[in-house]
């Protein structure tokens, strides 16, 4: 828990990137982007407990192609062969 002293800017060496959601004492707060690269969070004085989770919007996308992509296997596997039914183009 950072404990600051007068009001400040808390930066984190890691690379910002679209995703990045930050709350600080349990209140949502927008994150900023410092010297170009790296994520920040300003910080009123006092102690404060920040918390960064990382969610990317694609994620979203991503998980609904692969849960269609495995209905359609599973529907696949279950679905029974008739034997009456050949696949050939023949007499």
């Amino acid at each position: 828990m950072p404990h600051r002293k007068e009001a400040g800017l808390l930066v984190l060496t890691n690379v910002f990137f679209p995703g990045w959601r930050a709350t600080v004492d349990g209140s949502e707060t927008k994150i900023y982007r410092v010297n170009g690269l790296v994520r920040g969070e300003f910080l009123k004085e006092g102690r404060h407990q920040v918390v960064f989770t990382y969610f990317p919007s694609s994620f979203l996308f991503e998980l609904m192609l692969f849960s269609a992509a495995a209905f359609v296997c599973i529907g696949l596997l279950l679905v029974q062969h008739d034997p009456r039914v050949s696949m050939s183009s023949g007499q």
